[in-house]
This record gives structure tokens, sequence and C-alpha cells, in this order.
């Protein structure tokens, strides 16, 4: 048996030293292991590096269509939709989430459409109704002074007769109440006229129930018409306000005939 050391080249033997013969030396070189390890690393290292680019561009393809573009999309269709083009939809097909949320917004921006309509058609009709009501309103006016002059005719004719004739009591009031209801007449029209033709505001103390009682005056024919019932019923709190008595009667007339088109 023998023992070598190798770094000394050295080898003993368990014999005894007459019976040693000879010694062998024995080196083996891994030069070419090490080369062909070397060689295989980077082999290994190009691989990985080529297959991380690969996934990295496959992730990328997907991302920028199955995401970045369904979102494109999704933004390029709001904008259209908040400039007003209400024709506008999203192509997005596919099944995910984007797509349902393309067919929802594609079912918003038909609600949406259909609205606009709707409103346009409504816009329309309430445009031509106050266009007819603007015309006879016009005409209204017109008939107001085509009465209002017959009617100071009258006045004028009832103070001569009541001036220059010997009447009897009986005859005297019959054409102090002639009188009466052509001044009745007469403040009625002017009050339709002011209705009509607004001016500037003209505020002043007033007591906001005798403008309310003013208004039902005018509204009650109406009323009765559709067989409305009007109830009164005021605090007794109420003082007096700075008000334009004209306006504010404009705007309870408004108000209790609205009233009157929104009841059976």
């Amino acid at each position: 048996l023998y023992q070598c050391d190798w770094s000394s080249d050295v080898c003993s033997s368990d014999l005894p030293e007459r019976s040693q013969l000879g010694a062998v030396s024995l080196g083996i070189s891994l030069a070419r292991e090490e080369k062909e390890l070397a060689v295989n690393r980077n082999l290994m290292i190009t691989f990985a590096v080529m297959t991380l680019f690969m996934v990295s561009l496959v992730i990328w393809v997907l991302t920028e269509r199955l995401i970045n573009c369904p979102i494109k999309e999704l933004v390029r269709t709001m904008s259209l939709v908040e400039s007003g083009d209400l024709d506008a939809k999203v192509n997005i097909n596919t099944q995910d989430e984007l797509g349902r949320l393309a067919v929802s917004f594609n079912a918003m921006i038909a609600g949406l459409r259909e609205a606009k309509q709707q409103l346009e058609e409504h816009h329309k009709t309430q445009m031509q109704q106050a266009e007819k009501l603007a015309t006879g309103g016009e005409l209204a006016s017109s008939v107001a002074h085509e009465i209002k002059n017959p009617l100071t005719g009258i006045g004028g004719a009832i103070h001569i007769l009541k001036d220059e004739l010997v009447l009897e009591p009986g005859q005297r009031e019959i054409l102090d109440e002639i009188n009466r209801q052509v001044d009745r007449l007469n403040k009625s029209i002017n009050d339709f006229l002011q209705f009509a033709r607004p001016g500037n505001p003209h505020f002043i103390k007033c007591q906001i129930k005798d403008i309310i009682e003013k208004s039902i005056l005018l509204v009650r024919n109406q009323a009765e018409k559709q067989g409305i019932l009007i109830e009164e019923d005021y605090s007794s709190d109420l003082g007096p306000v700075s008000i334009d008595p004209q306006q504010m009667e404009q705007v309870f007339v408004n108000i209790m005939m609205n009233a009157f088109q929104a009841m059976p």
C-alpha cells in the first residue's frame, strides 16, 4: 500500500523499505472541463436573457391588446360623449370585464340619446305653446284696447246725461250703477294690460292679503269653469311688506293658473 502526497510528489509505503520497487505520480488536468462549464454557463445565461425578453414581449403585447387599447377606446368615446356626440359607440368585443363595461357604457349612451330626443321634442312643443301664448297675449292686448275706447266713451256719455238731463231718483241710481260697472271694467282692463306688460318693479308697503285677493278675482271665473274651489286661509298676524303689487299679483296669478292646468 502506498500513501502519496500529491503536493510534494512523494509517496510512502506501509511495506518495508527493502521491498519498495518504485513510485508513480499521477496528475489530471481540469482545463477542458472548466472551459466546457464556462461555455455551458454562457449558453444558459443567454437562453435565460432571451426567455426573459420573449416573456416580457408577450406580456407587453397582451397588456397592450387586452387592457391599454380597450381603455383608450373607452377614453376616446367618453371624450366624444362629453363634447355632445351621443352617436359615439365603444367598439370592444371581448367577454371580460372591459367588454361588459363597454356594453353598459353603450347602453348608457343610448339612454342619454333617447332622453335628449325626448327633451328636444318637449322643448319644441313648449316653444310652439309659448308662441301661441305670445300671439294670444298680443291679440288680447289689442282687444283690451279696443274695449277700453268704447268704455271711455260710455263713461263720458253717462256723465253728460247726469249733468244735462233732469232725472228721477231711480234713473240717476241706474246711471250711477252703469258708471260703476264701466269703472270696474276699465280697472280690469288696466290691470290686464299691466299684467301683460310688466315694467320695472316699484316697491311700496302693502298687504299681501289684498294682492292675493285681487289675483283670485282674475282667475275665479276660470276656476269655476273647471269646478275648482279656491279656499282662502290667511294668518291673523300678516303685516305690510315692501313689494311691487302689480308684479306680485302676476306671480300669484301664474301660480294659480299653473295649478289649474295641473288639476283634472
